[in-house]
């Protein structure tokens, strides 16, 4: 069974467009769900945890005005309610949820994209992520160089289509991303590298929500060429025995292509079509690269 949600978000200063996740609302077939920013089991909003809203009164009655919605199983409508500072995005489709409840799924994604440990954490601790997945990310850097096919935005390109590091696309929401590399001819390739291995998979779990909200964000702005979103993972058969791993993994897979780049096969088709795309005369769009 598959779950389809919604993203609840908070944009304190409209100006530097900075969205905060408050909040999820899930739909399964056997009913729907939401879960926000405030609420607990022993209390329904408590206004301790709304500090971070300069008007905690007008989120409550945004709060309410969602529940009600919710209670009428309104949710596809949802995204057209949103106003400048309160909105809701389109998160995707979380697949193979088994048996689990409506409010089973939301509990889950407002833990992985919203709470403490969650997306948001993520976002706010852009140094800690980029530390966690240096390693991998120079590797391929590395192996990108010697191959010739890196390099830098408005420099004479060894390559018609170079890839690139770290430049800036937006998402749909205007909101910018930075992802580890990216690719242009035909077709926008975005790419991102989360490693699984070691022993930091609450973080690796984190990153890959952040990197899916990313790729889905990104696919879904107006834009003249198609969007082909592409993790590059590390990841063992150990590795899958992690909770976090397979939420993460998940998580990405429902957005993108994956390439485990300890695999033989699938690192060198990666290279190969990195090769292909970057001195293809012929603009192609083809989501197999």
């Amino acid at each position: 069974m598959s779950a389809k949600y919604w993203i609840a978000q908070y944009v304190a200063d409209v100006f530097r467009n900075e969205p905060r996740n408050v909040g999820v609302f899930v739909s399964t077939k056997d009913g729907v769900a939401a879960k926000f920013v405030g609420e607990s089991d022993e209390n329904p909003m408590d206004g301790r945890r709304l500090r971070a809203f300069a008007h905690p009164a007008v989120y409550r009655q945004w709060v309410e005005f969602w529940r009600d919605e919710v209670k009428n199983k309104q949710l596809e409508s949802l995204p057209e309610s949103s106003a400048v500072n309160f909105r809701v995005t389109e998160g995707g489709t979380v697949e193979d949820t088994g048996s689990d409840s409506a409010d089973a799924v939301a509990a889950y994604l407002f833990s992985t994209l919203v709470s403490n440990g969650g997306l948001e954490e993520a976002l706010q601790s852009a140094e800690s992520m980029a530390e966690h997945k240096a390693n991998l990310y120079e590797e391929i850097a590395s192996v990108l160089t010697q191959m010739r096919l890196l390099g830098v935005e408005n420099a004479a390109a060894p390559v018609p289509h170079p890839v690139l590091k770290e430049q800036a696309v937006t998402g749909r929401l205007l909101a910018e991303y930075k992802p580890s590399f990216s690719q242009q001819n035909g077709a926008l390739y975005v790419m991102e590298t989360v490693d699984f291995t070691g022993n930091r998979r609450k973080t690796s779990r984190d990153h890959a929500a952040w990197a899916a909200y990313m790729f889905q964000d990104v696919r879904s702005a107006p834009r003249q060429m198609q969007v082909n979103p592409l993790a590059i993972i590390k990841v063992t058969e150990e590795d899958k025995t992690s909770e976090d791993v397979r939420t993460g993994l998940a998580l990405l897979q429902n957005e993108s292509a994956v390439v485990n780049w300890l695999r033989t096969d699938e690192r060198e088709q990666f290279l190969e079509d990195r090769r292909r795309v970057a001195f293809d005369t012929h603009s192609s769009s083809s989501p197999a690269a």
